[in-house]
C-alpha cells in the first residue's frame, strides 16, 4: 500500500482524548499514514489510555486533564496542532485555551452545543489565524463524493424529496457515560449533525419544520426532523438507536433516485425512472490521495488528517469552517427548543378504565435499579420517572445497553455486581432497591446471579435501605405436570438450564438473609412469561424467527403460556416495594394463562400463516447432523455469492473454480449470471439458505400444561392484572409493527 508521502510526518498531533472514537478510527488512521509517532495522546481516564496502550503499545499518552497539560510550559514548541476527541461538553473550553495558546484545531462532531457557541470560535479562528476544522468525516465517503458528483451532473434531474432513514440497535463501545449525559446530547446531535452538514452542503441553508423524538429528560433515542430548503425542497430525517431502519438516505428527483447505504461506502446507487429495473453504481475515481486505500471510514479519518495539515500549511480554510457548524447547530437547538413527544410504548401509571387505579409511590425518593437498560427495567425506571422521581441510579455492567433508559435522567455508575465495595457504593443513600440484574453470559454469569444478588442485599440492609424487591423468574418451579394450579408452596424444580438454577439459588438466599434483615424488608417476585412493547422472548423473537422460516408450532401450539403484560408485572414492583407484610415472602405474577397459539397468534399475525408444527423428537431428528459429501459442499458454496466474487478476483482459485463448475451447473449460471449483471440492486437481498429450526424452541414453547396462581399477591399486595391479554396483545403488535424497517 503506497501511502502519501510528505504530507503528515513532521507534523505533531497532540490528541486530547482516548475514548473510542480514537481506538476505533484515529489510530488506525494514523497507522495508515505510518505516522503513530507524531501523535501523543492525553486524557484523564486511566482505563481509556488501558484500552488504547492495549490497541496500540507503540503510542505514546500521559494521564492528565487537557486544561493542565495544555497550561504547562513544557507543550510549548512541542506540538503543532491539536485534535480535540473529548466529550462534546468539553469542545468549547478545549480549543478555546488550545488556540489562545497558538495552536491550531482539529475537532471532532459537533464543534459545539449551540450556535452562538460556533460563531464564537469561528471569531477566535479569525483573530488568531489558526485553522478551526470540523470532523465531519462522512463527508470523505466516497458513496458521498459519488451522490454530489451524481447530482452535480443531473443524473436524476431536480431534486423533489430527500427521506435519510438511520438506524440500529446502539453498539458503540463507549468508555463512560459521558456520551449519554444530556449536556452532550442525543442522537441528534451525534448522528443527524452529520446529515444535516451533508444535505445542507448539497442544496443550501435549510429551515426547520417540525421535530418530535423520545427524550424525557435525558438523551433521545429516536428522532424525527422534517426541513426544507430554501427552494422548499421536503427533507425527512429519521433516525434510531433502538432498532434497525432502512439504513439508506434517498435522493428522489424527477427522472430517478440516488440511494446512499449505510454499509456501502465505495459507492451510491442510482435508479433510473426510464426503465424500473434498471439500476447501477456509481463510483468516484481516486476518491483518497493514498493508492488503494480501502473505502472504509479508516481512510476517511486519515484523508481528513491530510487536508488538516494542508489547510494548515496553507493557511486556507478547512473542507467544514466553524461558521459551517454554525448553521447546522442553529436547527439542532431549534429542534430540541420545539420537540413534540414521539409516541413510545412503555409502562404507565395513568388510570384507563373500571374502578382499578394504577399503584404509586407519592413520596420520590433516591432509587437504585439494577438491571434497568433491560426490557423490564426500562419500563420501570419509566414508571418512576413519571413519578417524579429524579434520583435514579441505574448500575451498569457496560455502556452499549443504555439507550433506553439514557432518555430518562439517570446516574448510570459503571458497577461490578461481584465487587461488594462498588455494590455498597450504588446503592448508598437508595431508600429503595429493585433488583433486576443477573448474569448474562461469560464464565461468571451463575456468580452475577447468585454472589452479585447476595452483595446487592446485603449492602442493602448495611446502608439501612427501606426495601429491596428482587426479581426472580417462574422457572425455579419448573413445570409441574399437574392439573392443580401451581403457588408459592410448591417445591423447587428448575427449568431452563443455568439460568433457572441460578436463579432459584440466588431467591433461596434472599429469602433466608430477610430472616435477619429486621430494618430492610426483602421481597421477591416470580413474573411468568414478561410480554409486551420492547420485550424479546416472548414479542419480537417469534416474529423474527416466523418471518425468516425458523419458528413452528411445538405440537400445534397447544402447551400452556403463563402470561405477564409488562405494566401488570410494573404495579406489582410497585406494591410490592410499599408493602410492609410482604417482607420475607415471594410471589408469583401471572394476568393468566391460554393455549401459546392463542397467545402468540395475534402477535405474529400474517408472519404466523401456514406455520409449520413439531414435536421435541421430531425437531431434534430434524437437526441431527448429517455426513457431508462433495455435493453438499458444493451446494453450500454455490449458494455463497461473495464467495463466487472471490473466485472469479483471484486467479490462483481457479482450480476450486474448475472443481465446482465440473460438480454443479448452477454455479455455472451464477457466475455468468454476476458476469453479466455485476451491478446489485441495493433494493434486492443477498441469496442465503434457511437454517434449520431449532430444538430450543420446545422448551420455551413447548406442550406444557402448568398453570401459575397469583392467588397470593392478589390477596397480600392488592394485585390486579390491570391490562387485559386482548389490549396487551394489541398495544405489542402496534410496537412491533412501529420498529419495522422503514
Amino acid at each position: 500500500m503506497e501511502i502519501p508521502k510528505g504530507k503528515l510526518e513532521n507534523f505533531r498531533l497532540l490528541i486530547l482524548g482516548a475514548g473510542s472514537v480514537i481506538t476505533e478510527f484515529y489510530l488506525p488512521a494514523l497507522h495508515l499514514l505510518d505516522c503513530l509517532g507524531n501523535a501523543f495522546f492525553i486524557d484523564s481516564s486511566g482505563l481509556a489510555l488501558k484500552n488504547l496502550a492495549k490497541i496500540a503499545p507503540r503510542a505514546r499518552y500521559q494521564q492528565a486533564d487537557f486544561k493542565d497539560y495544555l497550561l504547562d510550559i513544557s507543550v510549548k514548541g512541542l506540538f503543532d496542532a491539536v485534535v480535540v476527541a473529548l466529550p462534546n461538553y468539553l469542545h468549547v473550553e478545549a480549543i478555546e485555551l488550545a488556540m489562545s495558546l497558538g495552536f491550531s484545531v482539529l475537532c471532532e462532531k459537533p464543534l459545539a452545543l449551540d450556535a452562538n457557541a460556533c460563531l464564537r470560535l469561528d471569531k477566535l479562528s479569525r483573530e488568531t489565524g489558526k485553522v478551526l476544522a470540523v470532523g465531519m468525516v462522512r463527508r470523505y465517503l466516497p458513496s458521498e463524493l459519488a451522490l454530489r458528483q451524481a447530482l452535480k451532473d443531473n443524473l436524476i434531474g431536480p431534486l423533489r424529496e430527500i427521506d435519510i432513514a438511520w438506524g440500529e440497535p446502539y453498539k458503540w463501545t463507549a468508555n463512560s457515560s459521558s456520551f449519554f449525559q444530556r449536556e452532550s446530547g442525543g442522537i441528534l446531535t451525534d448522528m443527524g449533525v452529520h446529515f444535516l452538514d451533508s444535505v445542507g452542503g448539497l442544496v443550501g441553508p435549510l429551515k426547520p419544520v417540525s421535530y418530535e423524538d423520545d427524550c424525557r429528560g435525558g438523551v433521545e433515542a429516536n428522532a424525527e426532523f422534517r426541513v426544507i430548503s430554501e427552494g422548499g425542497l421536503p427533507i425527512i430525517l429519521t433516525l434510531s438507536r433502538t432498532h434497525k431502519l432502512r439504513n439508506a438516505a434517498i435522493f428522489k428527483g424527477q427522472k430517478g433516485e440516488l440511494i446512499l447505504e449505510k454499509d456501502t461506502f465505495d459507492s451510491c446507487f442510482w435508479h433510473s425512472y426510464h426503465n424500473n429495473a434498471f439500476f447501477s453504481r456509481v463510483y468516484p475515481i481516486n476518491p483518497f490521495r493514498g493508492e488503494n486505500w480501502t473505502a472504509d471510514l479508516v481512510s476517511c479519518f486519515a484523508q481528513q488528517f491530510l487536508d488538516f495539515r494542508a489547510a494548515v500549511d496553507e493557511k486556507k480554510n478547512p473542507l467544514v469552517t466553524a461558521g459551517q457548524a454554525a448553521r447546522v447547530m442553529a436547527l439542532i437547538e431549534w429542534a430540541y427548543g420545539q420537540r413534540q413527544e414521539k409516541q413510545v410504548f412503555l409502562a404507565t401509571s395513568s388510570a384507563c378504565s373500571g374502578s382499578l387505579v394504577r399503584p404509586e409511590l407519592s413520596s420520590p425518593a433516591p432509587v437504585v435499579v439494577t438491571g434497568g437498560t433491560g426490557f423490564i427495567g426500562g419500563h420501570l425506571v419509566a414508571r418512576l420517572s413519571e413519578f417524579g422521581f429524579s434520583e435514579i441510579s441505574v448500575p451498569v455492567r457496560n455502556y452499549q445497553t443504555c439507550t433506553e433508559v439514557a432518555r430518562f435522567p439517570v446516574r448510570m455508575p459503571l458497577v461490578n455486581l461481584l465487587d461488594y465495595g462498588e455494590v455498597k457504593k450504588a446503592i448508598q443513600g437508595a431508600r429503595f432497591i429493585f433488583h433486576l440484574a443477573y448474569g448474562k453470559g461469560g464464565s461468571q454469569a451463575e456468580r452475577v446471579t447468585i454472589e452479585g444478588s447476595a452483595n446487592v442485599v446485603n449492602a442493602a440492609i448495611e446502608c439501612r435501605a427501606e426495601c429491596v424487591v428482587v426479581l426472580s423468574t417462574m422457572y425455579v418451579f419448573g413445570h409441574p405436570d399437574t392439573e392443580f394450579m401451581v403457588d408459592e408452596s410448591w417445591p423447587y424444580h428448575p427449568a431452563g438450564g443455568e439460568y433457572g438454577q441460578s436463579k432459584a439459588k440466588m431467591e433461596r438466599r434472599c429469602l433466608k438473609r430477610a430472616g435477619s434483615s429486621a430494618r430492610t424488608r426483602i421481597v421477591v417476585l416470580n413474573p411468568s412469561c414478561v410480554y409486551g412493547p420492547k420485550g424479546h422472548t416472548y414479542a419480537r423473537l417469534p416474529i423474527q424467527m416466523a418471518e425468516e422460516g425458523t419458528f413452528c408450532w411445538i405440537e400445534q401450539g397447544k402447551g400452556v403460556a403463563n402470561y405477564n403484560f409488562i405494566d401488570n408485572l410494573i404495579d406489582a414492583i410497585i406494591l410490592a416495594v410499599n408493602c410492609k407484610e410482604a417482607h420475607g415472602q415471594r410471589f408469583i405474577i401471572n394476568d393468566g394463562y391460554c393455549s401459546w397459539r392463542d397467545f402468540l397468534g395475534p402477535l405474529l399475525g400474517s408472519a404466523g400463516d401456514n406455520l409449520a408444527s413439531f414435536s421435541r423428537e421430531e425437531l431434534v431428528e430434524r437437526n441431527r447432523p448429517k455426513p457431508a459429501g462433495i455435493k453438499d459442499i458444493v451446494h453450500y458454496f454455490i449458494n455463497d455469492r461473495e464467495l463466487v466474487t472471490l473466485l472469479n478476483k483471484v486467479p490462483v482459485l481457479n482450480s476450486l473454480k474448475k472443481l465446482l463448475f465440473r460438480y454443479n451447473s448452477k454455479f455455472r449460471d451464477v457466475l455468468l449470471d454476476m458476469q453479466r449483471k455485476p451491478m446489485v440492486s441495493c433494493l434486492k437481498q443477498r441469496d442465503s439458505s434457511v437454517p434449520a429450526v431449532p430444538v430450543w424452541l420446545a422448551e420455551i414453547f413447548g406442550p406444557t400444561k402448568t398453570m401459575f396462581s397469583s392467588e397470593k399477591a392478589k390477596k397480600i399486595l392488592g394485585w390486579r392484572p390491570f391490562v387485559s391479554l386482548e389490549k396487551g396483545q394489541r398495544q405489542t403488535r402496534q410496537w412491533l409493527e412501529s420498529v419495522k424497517p422503514l
